[in-house]
């Protein structure tokens, strides 16, 4: 209240208590345990018991536990038999492509159960932090790491789901670049929710704003519009902002490098020669100055045009991707996730203490 903010006698206890914290220290002493210090364990110590008890209540928590696990099941079941056994047609590597875009939409899924539950432990956290249990830092660093197991659990569940039901067809170099960029992202995602529910004040504003920052996740990712079609503002800038873009160029690449394409009579583009001339003579001009897709003489003597010949020349050409960035891309996401760990341990630390 205002009388009691103006009042002396608030002005002679802040007075008071600021004396006692200021010679606490040198008269509170003791040999055996040094000068008094806020917190009666050392920041490691808490970090460490934190940790332990953050696993205690996750371990504890089924619903939470086997639901990230039940998510990437049925996720991984819906997108591996929408794209069930895909082939390597032309057409098909659109589909390859947005198979390995909807595997985004597990971490998604990951944010929306991560989110509530980082606001409730944060608030646990409030009470523990006024009671000086321990500090903000354990808290902090203790709910980001607890989360990379069940994240790491999930991720590969589903990977192992829609590799083989989509019929992926890639060596096993870049079958374990796309395991390895894949959990990535996923941790990605997850500090994405924490990083939200940290910077937000309830899950109220956090439900709020998070559909905006899908949106730009996902519009400005070049999957949806490649880069080419998008407006010059947006991929100036935008478009290089978003991991979701170096997370896709690498996994799209690393799968589609050594794919050869077979276009089926549906994808061909039909036309006919000129009489006395075969389909190779007719197109020798066209062909040594244009070298994007192939033609084939069809059984009916007609002539069939095939877009691509193999995967680079689909997203090089298509999506403006190369997969000389492959190991880059991997690194970005590296920084990306550490910006959001960064981003909770600040937002911590900013509002460790309750609202009175």
């Amino acid at each position: 209240p205002a009388a009691w903010r103006d009042s002396p006698e608030r002005t002679s206890i802040t007075a008071e208590l600021a004396e006692i914290q200021r010679t606490a220290p040198t008269i509170y002493t003791s040999d055996e345990n040094g000068p008094a210090r806020e917190f009666s364990t050392s920041i490691w110590y808490q970090t460490w018991e934190v940790y332990k008890r953050f696993n205690l209540i996750w371990w504890r928590d089924p619903y939470y536990t086997l639901g990230t696990l039940g998510q990437s099941i049925i996720c991984g079941l819906i997108v591996g038999f929408t794209f069930y056994d895909v082939s390597n047609s032309s057409s098909d590597m659109n589909q390859i492509m947005f198979l390995l875009f909807e595997a985004l939409f597990l971490g998604i899924l990951l944010i929306f159960i991560v989110l509530p539950q980082f606001l409730i432990q944060k608030e646990y956290f409030k009470r523990d932090f006024a009671s000086k249990f321990y500090s903000w830092f354990p808290f902090a660093i203790g709910i980001v790491l607890v989360e990379i197991p069940y994240t790491i659990i999930s991720g590969t569940v589903f990977f192992f789901i829609i590799y083989w039901t989509a019929g992926i067809e890639s060596d096993g170099e870049a079958g374990f670049y796309f395991w390895i960029l894949y959990i990535m992202m996923l941790l990605f995602m997850t500090s994405f929710g924490q990083a939200l529910g940290a910077v937000c004040v309830d899950l109220f504003i956090a439900f709020t704003v998070a559909p905006f920052l899908f949106i730009f996740l996902f519009i400005f990712c070049g999957a949806m519009i490649p880069y080419q079609s998008l407006p010059y503002f947006w991929r100036s800038w935008a478009y290089h902002l978003v991991p979701t873009r170096y997370f896709l160029e690498g996994i799209v690449t690393s799968v589609l490098k050594d794919v050869k394409i077979e276009c089926t009579m549906e994808d061909f583009l039909k036309f006919s020669p000129p009489a006395g001339q075969t389909c190779l003579e007719y197109t020798s001009n066209f062909t040594s100055s244009y070298s994007l897709g192939s033609i084939t003489p069809l059984s009916d003597g007609q002539c069939g045009y095939c877009a691509y010949k193999d995967g680079p020349e689909y997203y090089e050409n298509v999506l403006s991707w190369s997969a000389s960035n492959t190991w880059r891309n991997f690194g970005i996401l590296i920084a990306f996730w550490i910006f959001n760990i960064s981003l909770v341990i600040g937002f911590v630390y900013l509002t460790r203490k309750g609202k009175r």
